[in-house]
């Protein structure tokens, strides 16, 4: 039994020496992925402390020693977009292959269920003509990188404490059976870009329905001064005590009994009782939690710019006012971590609910919103687009989750 105990324990570990002298690299250096062309692109990765490891692609090989937490990086020199498969090999102690990697335009594409939504799922409806764009999404130079678990405002888990280095996922290649999951205002995007430029496209997807901005933006960039106080202080409070896993089981328990409660109702041909308020996980919307999660694993993936389609839950709130130096803190903070003066676009809130009769109307929906990304465009290299006189009688319907379908926006692209 000892011996036994023994050889399993070498056995174990060996295996954990061994994981450890590999060399790995983040998810989002998968098959099928797409490098940003013209520009130094970044490639990092792990191996044991003081490896030396190098990567070889488009001709070209370079090398970087870990550190002594056994991370590498390194950047490639500049690479003309191309549409012809190539593959990216990594040296280290062991080999990987990247296979199928295209060079072309790279763009992060985030928000919530506007950016979210997608081409047609089971995520905020779908666009319109859903099924004939489907047909039509013959683009293999389209690719699209998503998370294989995402998060979502009335669900476990809750994002980290602290930023991640990696989380699993993988490139889609645009197909007939693909695109349907697409985020549809990342696709359109994609496919009028790779139609204007010729080149590749890489779309990395990362949003979360129902989610203000601050959920997005690194914890620390925001206690850096006092121009968002007032947002971290009503978010402190409501964090103060709370407990996610306790929460979600507190919701179960007064829905069990709710729904007993239901039953005896109709039998007696009673009204039933009002049904208990749906769990919602604060985790995910609090101040840096989705950074941690959703951001933080695709720094510094080297890319061309950002598209942002954001703002409903933050309208629904009381500090909407603060919304042009949360947009502009987001936009520094990124930029800061990527090291890179990257273009930043948006779209700003279409309209919704009660139509607004005067311009400076201060109670109509997303009116400060509108005004505070209207006052961004003074943040260099960002851009804006406008949807408010676009269709829809409301201006979108209404997702579950406090967001817009904007249907309207992506379904017509210009």
């Amino acid at each position: 039994m000892k011996k036994s105990l023994f050889i399993l324990t070498a056995f174990w570990t060996l295996s954990v020496v061994t994981g450890r002298a590999e060399v790995k690299l983040p998810a989002i250096f998968s098959d099928h992925m797409v490098l940003q062309s013209d520009t130094a692109a970044s490639v990092w990765g792990w191996a044991e402390p003081g490896e030396t490891v190098s990567v070889s692609f488009a001709g070209q090989t370079k090398a970087a020693t870990t550190d002594a937490g056994g991370k590498w990086a390194l950047k490639l020199d500049k690479i003309k977009a191309g549409a012809e498969p190539q593959t990216l090999t990594v040296k280290g102690r062991n080999e990987l292959a990247v296979h199928d990697v295209l060079i072309g335009e790279v763009w992060l594409c985030s928000g919530q269920s506007n950016m979210e939504m997608q081409v047609k799922g089971g995520l905020h409806g779908q666009v319109d003509n859903a099924d004939e764009e489907i047909a039509a999404a013959k683009y293999p130079e389209i690719r699209m990188f998503v998370f294989r678990q995402t998060y979502a405002i009335y669900e476990l888990p809750a994002p980290p404490d602290s930023p991640l280095s990696d989380r699993p996922g993988e490139w889609l290649v645009c197909s007939p059976e693909t695109v349907a999951r697409f985020s549809a205002t990342a696709y359109f995007f994609g496919r009028d870009l790779h139609r204007a430029l010729g080149a590749p496209v890489g779309l990395i997807h990362s949003s979360v329905g129902g989610t203000p901005i601050e959920a997005w933006t690194s914890l620390e960039a925001q206690r850096s001064g006092p121009a968002l106080r007032p947002v971290l202080d009503e978010w402190q409070q409501k964090l103060a005590s709370y407990d996610a896993e306790r929460e979600q089981q507190n919701f179960l328990s007064a829905k069990a009994v709710w729904l007993k409660q239901r039953v005896a109702a109709q039998a007696k041909g009673e009204p039933a009782p009002k049904a208990p308020l749906p769990f919602k996980n604060l985790r995910v919307m609090g101040p840096g939690g989705l950074f941690n999660g959703m951001i933080a694993p695709l720094v510094p993936y080297t890319i061309r710019g950002v598209i942002w389609y954001q703002g409903e839950r933050n309208a629904d709130g009381p500090h909407g006012i603060y919304y042009g130096a949360q947009l502009k803190m987001l936009i520094a903070d990124w930029r800061a971590r990527w090291g890179d003066q990257f273009y930043f676009a948006w779209v700003q809130l279409p309209r919704f609910k009660a139509e607004q009769h005067t311009p400076d109307e201060p109670n109509g929906w997303g009116v400060s919103i509108r005004d505070e990304m209207r006052k961004t465009l003074s943040v260099p290299r960002t851009g804006m687009a406008i949807t408010i006189d676009l269709g829809g009688g409301d201006g979108g319907a209404s997702d579950e989750q406090g967001g817009l379908r904007p249907a309207s926006v992506v379904a017509r692209p210009a």
